[in-house]
């Protein structure tokens, strides 16, 4: 079967922040702690996705929609995800409030990112194949001006994510919003991401074809599940 439509995940996937490390959405704790003269170990804040997600969890995954409709009512969200965290660390109230706006901001700074070296060209494969391409992603609110100002947009039909839908991968929601604004039925389209939970079972609840991108080659993912170590092999054609 031929694949019409290649949804990607961002982070980790397509780009990431320049420092390459693994914990370095952490180190903006400790930047925007530093900002209010307070020493932060990146360790510190460290916490599983589901309990700094817990205010908004569901059986299916978390889910925020009310809380969508503007960059404000949104940043509400954010403030009590990193709240938690922060609170790990022993900072609570305003401060932890103020400390959680600026991560935001300094998340939304297209300098701090940089695209992998096969990104361009695995793109530019899959729009002369036809396909349709989405970015999925659980995001920040600016991602759609990121994409854009890291030179992505002439490889993206759109851009669907998590802050403006409401809902977060592993939710279906959010891919039923993808596939929704592609046109692509899901048996013609491939979830490709850095996450076997979001990516690939999240995408398979719905319909679609899950690829676990693992560059680094160390992971074993569950058997049966269709791995790939660069974007050059996205599959354009299923199985």
């Amino acid at each position: 079967m031929q694949i019409r439509a290649v949804f990607l995940d961002f982070q980790d996937t397509l780009a990431c922040f320049r420092d390459g490390a693994w914990n370095s959405a952490y180190g903006l704790y400790v930047e925007a702690a530093r900002e209010h003269g307070i020493a932060l170990a990146p360790d510190s804040v460290l916490l599983p996705s589901d309990e700094a997600w817990a205010d908004y969890q569901t059986p299916e995954g978390p889910a925020h929609p009310a809380f969508s409709g503007t960059p404000e009512a949104f940043s509400q969200v954010r403030v009590t995800v990193h709240g938690r965290r922060l609170a790990r660390a022993g900072i609570t109230g305003d401060t932890a409030a103020s400390i959680a706006r600026r991560i935001d901001e300094l998340e939304g700074d297209t300098n701090r990112y940089v695209l992998f070296d096969d990104v361009l060209p695995a793109l530019d494969r899959v729009k002369r194949a036809g396909a349709v391409v989405v970015i999925v992603s659980n995001h920040i609110w600016r991602l759609v001006d990121l994409v854009q100002e890291l030179g992505l947009g002439p490889y993206v039909d759109h851009v669907v994510n998590s802050a403006r839908v409401g809902y977060r991968k592993p939710h279906p929601a959010i891919y039923r919003a993808a596939l929704e604004v592609s046109g692509v039925p899901a048996e013609e389209t491939v979830m490709v991401g850095d996450s076997v939970s979001h990516d690939v079972r999240g995408a398979e609840r719905v319909g679609l074809h899950g690829v676990y991108l693992d560059r680094s080659g160390e992971s074993a993912p569950p058997e049966g599940v269709r791995t790939i170590s660069t974007l050059a092999e996205i599959p354009l054609e299923w199985p």
